[in-house]
């Protein structure tokens, strides 16, 4: 459709029914796997189709209204930094979940720092290594005041400290589930990097009842109805867990299943879903916590630590319009990454997007054969159809308006500037500094010495050249 709709207008194209199309989080221009497609979708649009464009994790969205308004004329650029619920951040360990971030939000909570590690099981004691072994000091002394810490004695931990550490710090699901369920944070979603650990977590948690009495006859009563309008569609080893309160939703669940699922949660029906970081783009299923359970995840290469854009794409599910006062992020201590991990990230602001167009040989091709004209025969009546053909040329010059294009010739226009700039600066500095210039500096800097010792050596150097000229001659 779009290709055939490329240099005509809207009225003449497949897309004469169409005002607006709206590309929402188009941030997915910047994915390797789906990125060419987004901007083909801007670059081929008729221009007198509206482009509504929305994202939350844009980086350098001045470049992105330009890059539409170039190829499909004038566009308006909104920006809001304000979200409708505000945004808190937490971090989940074996004993306890505590504020990530401290009051001002500026920087890691001091009670997270590996230098003091505490073990919050009791709320009595604490603990602290000294020179690599554990040892126990109480909160408070016999006064009732807190015992200072003697950081003379700290010792710096070692990685196989730290990483024993850390091992030691791993919430189980159910510890972290029960801190979420004390403190009030359900519904959520849990982001789980692979569908066989959104299977298995449900599983392990099946027996965890979420639901009162009624809402769990309401769940009932509903997957009844849904079995008998789509019987096949049910998954049969996730009743038991979506029965109390528990569902995962991935791509291998049937389409009609996760519709099935994101309504109950709408609904309340459901306190946990499993998901992948499919969810955290596309599908409104919005909770009050989102729960990321690690801060990388599996790739062939190894494992990949999450972008920003990553984290704020599934940070961005907590907190629901008008039934939230404030959403929860809660980021969960895994052996490869602590809290100074998700600090990192958090504080290294998002990426900008960077075109991933690519021209593959289909693109071409369909560039090539043009667009669908229908003709009607006066007197038969038939409508026959034939394609306008493009040249060479005009398909390429439609492959060159891609977004790495546009910035990549700002680019290049401001590095030409900016050289343009510091040339000038050269000249103008070259004709200030001249012998006069120089000496006249020498004479407000120096003392009087040693200008005149500067003056003596200079009036030596200048014989030089005659010196070597006569000893030329003499040689000859």
């Amino acid at each position: 459709m779009l290709y055939q709709s490329v240099g005509m207008s809207a009225s003449d194209g497949r897309l004469f029914e169409v005002d607006v199309i709206v590309l929402d989080e188009v941030h997915y221009l910047s994915d390797i796997s789906r990125g060419t497609v987004w901007e083909e979708t801007v670059i081929y649009c008729p221009k007198e189709v509206q482009l509504i464009c929305l994202s939350a994790t844009v980086a350098n969205p001045d470049e992105l209204a330009g890059w539409i308004g170039q190829i499909h004329g004038k566009t308006e650029l909104v920006t809001s930094s304000k979200r409708p619920v505000p945004l808190t951040w937490h971090f989940s360990k074996k004993f306890a979940l505590l504020p990530l971030l401290d009051g001002k939000g500026k920087k890691m909570n001091r009670k997270l720092r590996m230098s003091h590690v505490q073990n919050i099981s009791s709320p009595k004691s604490e603990f602290y290594y000294v020179k690599g072994k554990r040892k126990v000091r109480t909160n408070k002394n016999e006064q009732g005041n807190r015992s200072p810490l003697d950081i003379s004695k700290q010792v710096q931990l070692s990685k196989h400290e730290v990483t024993n550490m850390r091992r030691s710090q791993v919430p189980l699901i159910r510890e972290t589930l029960s801190q979420l369920w004390e403190n009030d944070m359900l519904p959520a979603i849990w982001f789980i990097f692979s569908r066989r650990g959104c299977d298995a977590a449900v599983e392990y948690i099946e027996d965890c009842r979420l639901l009162h009495d009624c809402e769990a006859s309401e769940v009932e009563l509903e997957l009844r109805r849904f079995r008998m309008q789509y019987p096949d569609a049910v998954r049969e080893n996730a009743v038991k867990g979506l029965l109390r309160g528990v569902a995962a939703h991935h791509a291998g669940c049937l389409p009609l299943w996760k519709s099935f699922i994101e309504e109950l949660f709408q609904r309340g029906l459901v306190k946990v879903v499993f998901a992948t970081e499919t969810l955290a783009a596309g599908i409104n299923m919005p909770a009050r916590t989102a729960v990321i359970s690690s801060l990388s995840k599996r790739i062939d290469a190894g494992r990949q630590l999450l972008t920003p854009n990553n984290l704020f794409q599934m940070a961005g599910r907590a907190g629901r319009r008008g039934i939230d006062t404030v959403g929860h992020s809660v980021l969960v201590q895994t052996t490869n990454e602590g809290p100074e991990e998700c600090c990192d990230v958090i504080f290294a602001g998002l990426e900008p997007l960077v075109s991933q167009f690519t021209a593959s040989y289909g693109m071409v091709l369909n560039l090539l054969a043009g667009s669908k004209v229908t003709h009607k025969q006066k007197e038969s009546g038939d409508v026959k159809a034939k394609r306008s053909g493009r040249t060479l040329e005009e398909a390429r010059k439609l492959v060159e308006q891609s977004f790495g294009n546009y910035v990549g010739s700002n680019v290049m226009v401001a590095a030409k500037e900016e050289l343009e700039r510091i040339q000038k600066e050269i000249q103008h500095l070259s004709s200030e500094i001249t012998d006069e210039f120089i000496d006249r500096k020498c004479r407000k800097e120096l003392s009087e010495e040693d200008y005149a010792e500067i003056s003596l050596l200079q009036n030596k150097l200048k014989t030089v050249p005659l010196i070597n000229a006569q000893l030329f001659v003499s040689m000859y």
